[in-house]
Parts: C-alpha cells; structure tokens; sequence
C-alpha cells in the first residue's frame, strides 16, 4: 500500500462497499481473487444468490480506474463491524495500514517519501 492508494481511496467513499469488493475482485491477481472469495462468497459471489445485473456489479464495473488495494482500503474504511472483521481476515496488513494512515495527520506514514517541490 502507499500514500497514493490511500488518497485514492478517500476518493471512492461515495462508492458502496459491495461495488469495491466486488471491482477489487474484479482486478486483482488469483491469491488476493481467492481470499476475496473466501471472505465474501455467499454475500457477493454466488451465482445462484447474486445477479450480475444487479446495481452493485453495474457500478463496480463503471468504477473509476484504482488499484486493488485502494479498493479494499475504501472498502474498509467504509465496512460495518462485520465486514472489517471479513477484509482482516484476508488482508490484516492492508487493514492495519489503513487504519494507521487513518489516524495519521493527511494519511502520512513515517517512511513515506516526502512530496518534492515543483
């Protein structure tokens, strides 16, 4: 994770959280595929309990273009007790990172390259 996915994640709080877990599964690479699925299966994922035509795949599919981890940090930072719970089960560094940058002053980590001056 960085700065950028994290700013960039302030940016999609308007979007629902099924939409970026969704959108995330849609662009990530087969392990974080598999732990999205195994977090989120009977909710998001079955196709016999979901339609992909549905409002929340509709959006994920016209979401703006962001990386995966800065969908799952927004999903996060949007998600009820429950699902915080389902994203840290599968990712608990992308979530303790999100909840550091949260409490840090404008999402800066130490260790973060500093913004040069143009």
């Amino acid at each position: 994770m960085s700065l950028a996915d994290y700013k960039a994640a302030m940016t999609l709080r308007d979007e629902s959280f099924a939409s970026l877990i969704i959108a995330a599964a849609a662009r990530c690479h087969a392990d974080d595929f598999d732990r999205i699925e195994r977090a989120f299966w009977n909710d998001l994922f079955d196709p016999e309990a979901v339609d992909p035509d549905d409002f929340d795949h509709r959006e994920a599919a016209s979401m703006p273009d962001a990386t995966v981890g800065a969908l799952l940090m927004a999903a996060y930072l949007k998600a009820d007790h429950i699902n915080v719970l389902r994203i840290g089960g599968a990712f608990p560094l992308l979530v303790q990172e999100a909840s550091d940058r949260e409490n840090a002053p404008g999402g800066r980590l130490p260790g973060d390259p500093q913004a040069v001056a143009q």
